[in-house]
């Protein structure tokens, strides 16, 4: 494994690199012009918001759902917090290109799915 490029913890690198295996340095390219997208989406998961940008521009994601459980692994073992849905929620809507609407309805769709799975 190479060493974590500059401004991303060892931590950080260790834990893209096992997700993404030899894409990681691509993933991190994307926060190349939004070094805030660094950052978690909230404290209480490890998941960077330049990973949620990843997914919804590179891998397609096309729901929260299809985000959360395939292209996250957000949601296996637990119900990811109201405060961590609506962190994310301002990330969809303000860089996603996602409405309110949207938002509304996919966190909606993602909490029966939590429900359907006794979370």
């Amino acid at each position: 494994m190479h060493a974590a490029p500059d401004g991303v913890s060892e931590v950080v690198w260790m834990r893209l690199s096992e997700r993404y295996g030899s894409l990681a340095a691509r993933v991190l390219e994307w926060a190349s012009s939004h070094p805030e997208w660094l950052q978690p989406v909230s404290s209480e998961e490890s998941v960077l918001r330049v990973e949620v940008m990843y997914a919804l521009r590179e891998e397609m994601a096309v729901s929260l759902c299809d985000l959360l459980f395939r292209r996250l692994d957000v949601g296996s073992t637990h119900t990811p917090s109201e405060a961590w849905f609506s962190a994310l929620g301002d990330l969809l809507t303000s860089e996603g290109g996602w409405d309110k609407d949207r938002l509304a309805k996919e966190i909606a769709s993602v909490k029966a799915c939590f429900a359907r799975m006794g979370f």
